[in-house]
């Protein structure tokens, strides 16, 4: 029988899951870049299809930068309509862009399973987190960030933040299990 070592008991990540939030206000203190090396020490150890681990993590300290991506999400945010956000917080908080190697279905899934492993483990060290779908979602603002970082082959997927939260967003309700699961 093979036992799984320095396995973490169900409860304890379940609960981890549970506690996540998306936040969108952060206190104005620096995360250490320690702290930033852990997240994306998370985020690599997700599984990867045939293994080819296709992310890149763009880690954004410029203030420039910042305010030209602040502005890029607030654009891309009106442009489908969505409700008018505070967006301060990307200035605040430490954005992280993900790149994935390419569009290839099998490579998104592999990122994604990286951004949730970085999201758990962001909630693990005491910060909170954004994952900003809004600035991604159509290839002219995907297009604007990619020049923002100087990324020329791979494909700009997600903007994460990360940085102590200032808001204790309430919890969403979920689907029952019942209401997402069957058996056949």
């Amino acid at each position: 029988m093979v036992v799984l070592k320095n396995r973490m008991d169900y409860g304890s990540l379940y609960s981890l899951m549970l506690s996540r939030r998306s936040v969108r206000k952060f206190k104005n203190k620096k995360v250490p870049r320690e702290l930033i090396e852990k997240i994306v020490a998370a985020g690599i150890t997700a599984p990867s299809s045939f293994n080819k681990q296709p992310w890149k993590f763009v880690v954004l300290e410029d203030p420039e930068k910042k305010k030209i991506l602040r502005e890029i999400y607030a654009d891309a945010r009106k442009k489908q309509g969505l409700y008018e956000q505070d967006t301060s917080f990307v200035e605040i908080a430490v954005p992280i862009i993900l790149v994935c190697e390419s569009e290839d279905k099998g490579l998104l899934y592999s990122c994604a399973m990286a951004a949730q492993n970085m999201n758990l483990a962001a909630i693990s060290l005491g910060l909170g987190s954004l994952q900003a779908i809004a600035a991604t979602t159509q290839e002219e603002d995907r297009e604007r960030i990619a020049e923002l970082i100087g990324e020329k082959k791979g494909f700009v997927m997600l903007v994460l933040f990360y940085g102590y939260p200032d808001e204790e967003p309430q919890k969403k309700p979920k689907k029952a299990l019942g209401e997402v699961m069957e058996f056949i």
